[in-house]
């Protein structure tokens, strides 16, 4: 069970490297965890790597559903295969009602955020979520009692390819955060968006005492 968002991090690492450019058959790969408390509480975390194809355009799409395709229809609210095969993985899991946390980088950020603002429409019980350099700021919002944790690299270009701020709000925090000194170079820009330096990022956010992190 993760003890942390330092854990969320590497986990969704360690899921994301199974789709690695040289094991492509692994493409869309996901992962749904489920943890059973003391008292028998069960509860979930589902973890969304990002992009796996990063090659293929809109126009010559294929079966990988981790596409730039798909990027394209998560900001402009369309039907989608990633969102499609996910929720059809929560059915499949039987998960109900119970509380369900989705953590994602990048393209899975960016689903993560959709899913938990559509919980409802959905019929699943997604009340918190953790984006890792995902652009989130076109959603309309997220449902009262909701929880969004975005971290976001200040030199990773990512997170502001949909042209929008993530709001203030009571529902989200958005934590900004550097690495490396703080000399983000276009040359680092690969490396702002890896999870090396989500890791850090997690790191800060584990050890803040801020109280609109903390709490």
């Amino acid at each position: 069970a993760p003890d942390d968002v330092t854990d969320l991090v590497e986990h969704v690492a360690e899921l994301s490297a199974l789709s690695a450019p040289t094991h492509p058959e692994m493409n869309g790969t996901i992962e749904l965890q489920t943890l059973t408390g003391a008292d028998g509480s069960v509860r979930h975390v589902l973890y969304l790597p990002g992009t796996d194809d990063m090659a293929t355009l809109p126009w010559t799409q294929d079966g990988d559903v981790r596409d730039m395709g798909t990027n394209l229809l998560l900001v402009a609210g369309e039907d989608d295969g990633y969102t499609r095969g996910v929720l059809d993985a929560l059915a499949q899991a039987r998960v109900g009602d119970d509380p369900v946390l989705v953590v994602g980088h990048s393209q899975g950020g960016m689903l993560a955020a959709d899913l938990l603002a559509s919980a409802s429409e959905h019929g699943v019980s997604i009340s918190h979520a953790v984006t890792l350099g995902s652009p989130t700021g076109h959603l309309d919002g997220f449902p009262p009692g909701s929880r969004l944790l975005s971290l976001e690299h200040h030199g990773d270009v990512v997170p502001l390819l949909d042209g929008a701020a993530n709001p203030d709000t009571v529902e989200q925090v958005t934590v900004t955060f550097e690495t490396g000194g703080g000399e983000d170079t276009v040359g680092d820009v690969a490396a702002h968006h890896g999870f090396p330096a989500y890791a850090e990022g997690a790191a800060l956010v584990d050890a803040s005492t801020d109280p609109s992190v903390s709490g």
